[in-house]
């Protein structure tokens, strides 16, 4: 569960307001991608994954989160934390064949920010870069990135 205090205009807003002017923050556009678990039943996951840091501040740099919803569709959040590094993955579901993956994702620099004059250039968009073969979803995760995908 993720909670936020306060909604504009501070650290970590969803938004951004100056007068009648308004922005979407990278953080709205998380707390968004992450939507389609609302409602949903946790399904057990796990990911392979390598780990970024040292000592006390060894974290991995892939997570992800997968529900299923009353409807019967698997939504599944994967995170890219490395700032630099694609990584290539391949989703299976046990029980279930996959047989169409609607996808979006947020990525940029790990610095981009959106701003009164740009406020676009942190945005999601439709990730369409994938292939169903042998019953598995294959894509390659950009760097700093989220990335939901809802499997029909």
């Amino acid at each position: 569960m993720a909670n936020i205090a306060q909604i504009a205009n501070v650290l970590q807003s969803v938004v951004l307001t100056e007068g009648s002017r308004m922005l979407l923050t990278p953080t709205y556009h998380v707390f968004d991608l992450y939507k389609g678990h609302q409602s949903g039943t946790l399904i057990d996951s796990f990911i392979e994954t390598k780990h970024i840091g040292d000592g006390e501040n060894c974290i991995p740099n892939l997570n992800e989160s997968v529900s299923m919803g009353c409807d019967g569709n698997i939504t599944s959040t994967l995170c890219n934390l490395s700032a630099t590094d694609d990584y290539d993955i391949e989703l299976m579901v046990f029980d279930k064949v996959i047989k169409s993956a609607r996808t979006t994702i947020l990525q940029n620099k790990i610095d981009a920010f959106n701003t009164f004059d740009n406020p676009s250039v942190v945005n999601t968009e439709e990730f369409n870069d994938m292939l169903i073969k042998d019953e598995k979803l294959h894509f390659r995760i950009p760097a700093c990135s989220v990335l939901s995908i809802n499997l029909l």
